[in-house]
């Protein structure tokens, strides 16, 4: 099989946002825009904050030991993976700033 990890950093970034972009599709494909033109601005950033960052917290179970953050493995959520969370978190950006340029409402394919 052959090793599919990126060989360089451009090549991790493309690979960020192309699996990002699968998670908007399929987010966008599930909910709908409706939820995101009702909520506004406003909206997005209280599901960064409300939601996104409190599952990301959430999975980050640590302790302080000898002075140092100690993470445990990061929990697993049956709905979404940490990936998909922190992918989430850089596609509400993105849809922001769709919605300022009034993107947002286009159709899709």
């Amino acid at each position: 099989m052959a090793d599919l990890s990126p060989k360089t950093w451009d090549d991790a970034v493309e690979r960020f946002y192309a699996d990002a972009n699968s998670i908007m599709v399929d987010r966008q494909a599930k909910y709908g825009p409706a939820n995101v033109i009702k909520q506004g601005l406003y909206g997005i950033c209280t599901r960064l904050a409300a939601d996104k960052v409190e599952r990301l917290m959430k999975s980050l179970n640590g302790k302080v030991v000898s002075g140092q953050v100690v993470l445990d493995d990061i929990a697993v959520h049956e709905d979404e993976s940490f990936e998909d969370t922190l992918f989430d978190i850089a596609n509400y950006a993105l849809i922001a700033w769709m919605l300022r340029k009034g993107y947002w409402s286009l159709p899709r394919r």
